[in-house]
């Protein structure tokens, strides 16, 4: 036994940490594929429609992105991960994100043209007919985002606070911020909330004046109904 410490010491010495040297990864790369599948609503809707003659396989539009992924996102929860810093200009300089956009447009102008052609070619009744617009009209809404993103400065394609703050950066490179204003659920579900405005008033007039301290002046205000919502929130 020593009488100065130094085995002690030498007990306790951490050994120092060595820096992690491998690339980083996105594990989540296939999946930006999963974009493309709205594309085959329409497919996916009239297969169904002409195996069973039922007319709501050509709601097929509508059932997935107001209910269906709702539910997905309900069940697989909020991704707040971030790429590091240090891997952005891979995420910036890599055309696969950017083929999964550009690929988007073409293919879904080749399905409006099939999808005209089925509606002159085939009766589906005036429900089929009203499905098959919202089906088709889904996936354009869709395609007019990307219209949108691809008409960026630099070419870019929700991250949204982080896209509106900085509207130059790529949408892989994106950034969840936790203090950043966000909607309670994803788009699917918004969009279902905006068909009814007062369900939506419901969900987010709160939200909105707790991001702004209670304070219903700094938030934006619709002219025509600012005087009654002063009397109401004030």
């Amino acid at each position: 036994m020593t009488t100065d410490g130094s085995a002690v010491a030498e007990e306790r010495t951490v050994p120092a940490t060595v820096p992690d040297e491998r690339p980083w990864r996105d594990r989540k790369r296939l999946l930006w594929l999963l974009g493309l599948v709205v594309l085959l609503l329409p497919l996916g809707g009239w297969e169904g429609f002409r195996a069973t003659g039922a007319p709501v396989f050509l709601w097929m539009g509508p059932i997935w992105i107001l209910v269906v992924i709702p539910v997905l996102d309900w069940v697989v929860g909020e991704d707040r991960s971030n790429a590091p810093e240090s891997a952005m200009a891979q995420l910036e300089a890599s055309r696969y994100y950017r083929w999964c956009t550009w690929l988007y447009l073409p293919l879904q102008f080749a399905g409006l043209v099939w999808a005209t052609w089925i509606v002159s070619t085939t009766r589906l009744g005036w429900a089929g007919f009203l499905g098959w617009a919202f089906t088709v009209g889904a996936v354009g809404g869709i395609g007019i985002a990307n219209a949108h993103e691809l008409g960026h400065k630099r070419d870019d394609l929700e991250r949204h606070s982080d896209h509106h703050a900085n509207p130059t950066r790529r949408y892989q490179t994106l950034r969840h911020f936790d203090d950043a204003p966000q909607l309670p659920s994803g788009y699917g579900l918004m969009l279902g909330l905006a068909y009814m405005p007062p369900l939506w008033r419901t969900v987010m007039d709160k939200r909105v004046l707790a991001l702004y301290g209670g304070d219903v002046t700094k938030a934006n205000v619709q002219p025509s109904k600012r005087a009654k919502l002063l009397a109401k929130y004030r």
